[in-house]
């Protein structure tokens, strides 16, 4: 099976025309000797086959000191070590850098940038469905993160039928339909194999108030109520916005 990979670099691609367009000139223009005008080609050619290599060593180098700098939280620094991978920014293809300056955006709270790059990062591949996972998770967090309620509920939803299950997917498609205010009902299934999920008690309340959110909207104010009052000492992001939704 041939293996799937990102449209190439046109930096790369260009090489070897312009060693082409370098013999030609130095042979015919300035009557250069066919050996001496090829000889100058050589650095072209040697770019062009060294390049991949370039790009993987820069790559890997980038990831690996991205991982460092988040497990240091340090992502301020992620922009200047991108800045510094030279063979990734020069030769990688267009949906490598642009996932990698995805990620800088992301961790540095830009998610409007994030979901212009991630996108382009997904377009970057003759077939977007080929896009890496990890690439279309981010695209999904960062429409969400942007307040690109429709966007995030197709991402969301493409994920969960790629994977099945990821921590919290459930519940912001949740977040994501309830915002666009459609589909409320089909929002209440998501939160019933949400809550069968979760484990962890925040996200559980954060579940319980937006489907207080839900059921305030289908007209269901008690039941709403009894859940608002049950989670009132919840004092997250989501909460507040759920009960906000609310009028409480």
């Amino acid at each position: 099976m041939k293996k799937v990979q990102p449209d190439p670099a046109l930096s790369r691609a260009a090489l070897l025309p312009l060693a082409l367009v370098l013999v030609f000139a130095l042979h015919y223009a300035l009557d250069l000797s066919f050996a001496m005008s090829a000889a100058a080609s050589v650095p072209f050619v040697l770019l062009f086959v060294l390049a991949p290599v370039w790009v993987n060593a820069s790559r890997n180098a980038f990831d690996r000191d991205a991982v460092g700098l988040l497990a240091a939280r340090r992502a301020v620094g992620l922009g200047p070590r991108y800045r510094r991978a030279f063979g990734l920014r020069i030769f990688g293809s267009v949906a490598e850098r642009a996932a990698r300056r995805a990620m800088v955006a992301a961790e540095n709270n830009d998610p409007k940038a994030a979901r212009a790059l991630f996108r382009r990062s997904v377009g970057g591949w003759e077939d977007p469905a080929n896009a890496p996972f990890a690439v279309k998770v981010g695209l999904a967090h960062a429409c969400y993160r942007a307040g690109a309620h429709a966007e995030a509920i197709i991402a969301y939803r493409g994920i969960l039928d790629d994977r099945g299950p990821l921590p919290r997917v459930r519940q912001r498609l949740a977040h994501a339909m309830l915002e666009e205010g459609k589909a409320l009902r089909d929002a209440i299934e998501v939160i019933d194999r949400a809550e069968t999920e979760a484990s962890d008690p925040t996200e559980l309340g954060e579940l319980a108030l937006l489907r207080a959110w839900a059921l305030t909207e289908l007209g269901q104010k008690k039941k709403a109520q009894r859940l608002l009052k049950a989670h009132r000492d919840l004092d997250t992001e989501l909460a507040n916005k759920a009960r906000g939704a609310c009028g409480s």
